[in-house]
């Protein structure tokens, strides 16, 4: 039998086995560091291409500094809880977006996911009724309204009126 303290101290064990394994983080001891580096590593690889197969535009605008940034991005944050890999894309975006490292073709498709989604600090679920989102796509105000079964609509904002602003999915 196990008393609650070693139960205690197995649990925080596996957690910073998990945090080493998901984030890269220390490694624990008493651990083959080469076994750890490798299973980390291929963690690592299928996180990134699982989260490139679910948003390929946000992979294609990246190219090759995609690996280095989700590897930052990793890093920094853990798996999100709900929404699989989609979730971790839309997260790694709006990490990027953060940053100032988003491409601007992809602040529509953003605004798309916050259509069809309510964004929670661990994860993404789907959204119930006819949501509203404002946001800014290549210079422009954008109103974007997504009625269930109906259909999607884009306004393009009057404001400001230094140029002219189209749908951003024209």
């Amino acid at each position: 039998m196990s008393t609650p303290d070693e139960r205690a101290r197995l649990t925080e064990c596996q957690a910073e086995l998990v945090r080493a394994l998901l984030r890269g983080g220390e490694r624990p001891a008493g651990f083959d560091a080469d076994r750890l580096d490798t299973a980390s590593a291929a963690l690592a690889h299928k996180r990134r291409r699982a989260a490139a197969a679910a948003w390929p535009a946000l992979a294609r605008e990246l190219g090759a500094r995609f690996a280095e940034l989700f590897a930052a991005y990793r890093a920094a944050v853990p798996l999100p809880r709900r929404g699989g890999p989609s979730t971790d894309a839309y997260f790694f975006a709006r990490w990027l977006d953060e940053r100032g490292e988003l491409p601007a073709a992809l602040r529509p498709a953003m605004m798309s996911v916050r259509l069809r989604n309510v964004v929670r600090a661990d994860g993404l679920l789907p959204r119930r009724g006819p949501p509203v989102v404002v946001g800014r796509s290549d210079g422009c105000w954008h109103l974007a309204l997504r009625w269930p079964g109906i259909g999607e609509w884009w306004l393009p904002l009057p404001w400001p009126r230094r140029r002219a602003c189209g749908t951003p999915f024209a």
